[in-house]
């Protein structure tokens, strides 16, 4: 009986707190810890965007989605902005784009070259590109091939990644908070053997100062804070 109400306890937690149930839960004084970046689930949404709008060649909107999720990922990283850059040469390029692609080049990414001057030869092959009517059969064919957006768009991904660890404030505070609100809602409406989660031992067991508990679930999200 025990093993059967654990699990009912635990499916129901998961399937409560899941970030579709949540986004319907009304405020209270349970409310998730404010964070200075967007919810991790349209965060890792909006990533796999960015990187199916490289894969698919759209480096303009991988760009802007990227500085709409956090402009110094791009700021910082500035090798991998020019990377993105020598890509969207490389799209209009490929596309036959050539005065635009002449103009983009000479406006766009030669002034990031000044600055970063190991970037010179990746610049020449892909202006190379224009020498050849059949770019697939070219010495620099890899360009132009999906292994290579798939190349960039990993980079970019890695940056994104390293960009939420450093930003993303500290999770278990929040999570405890859930735990003691579940708790709670199912006393309320009449389930009183279920375990219940010791913030001390770190443990389920059947508790009925429920005072006791929540002020030590309080000592215990101050600490991790």
């Amino acid at each position: 009986m025990f093993r059967s109400r654990k699990s009912s306890w635990i499916g129901w937690f998961w399937t409560t707190w899941s970030p579709r149930a949540t986004a319907t839960l009304p405020n209270s004084s349970l409310e998730q810890p404010t964070s200075r970046v967007s919810p991790l689930h349209l965060y890792r949404r909006t990533r796999v965007d960015i990187r199916k709008a490289v894969q698919a060649g759209q480096i303009s909107d991988a760009i802007e989605k990227t500085n709409d999720l956090d402009p110094e990922i791009l700021e910082k990283r500035t090798d991998l902005y020019l990377d993105l850059q020598l890509q969207q040469l490389t799209e209009l390029i490929s596309n036959g784009q050539v005065e635009e692609a002449l103009e983009f080049a000479q406006q766009q990414v030669a002034p990031l070259c000044i600055n970063q001057q190991s970037k010179l030869e990746a610049l020449e092959d892909v202006m190379a590109l224009l020498a050849f009517e059949k770019l697939h059969t070219s010495p620099v064919a890899h360009l132009v091939h999906e292994d290579h957006r798939r190349e960039v768009a990993s980079r970019l991904n890695k940056a994104i990644l390293h960009s939420l660890r450093i930003q993303e404030e500290p999770r278990l505070p929040g999570l405890l908070q859930m735990v003691s609100w579940a708790q709670q809602t199912l006393k309320q409406v009449g389930s009183n053997e279920i375990p219940q989660f010791d913030f001390k031992t770190l443990k389920f067991e059947i508790k009925t100062d429920d005072d006791s508990n929540e002020q030590e679930m309080n000592e215990v999200v101050e600490e991790c804070a």
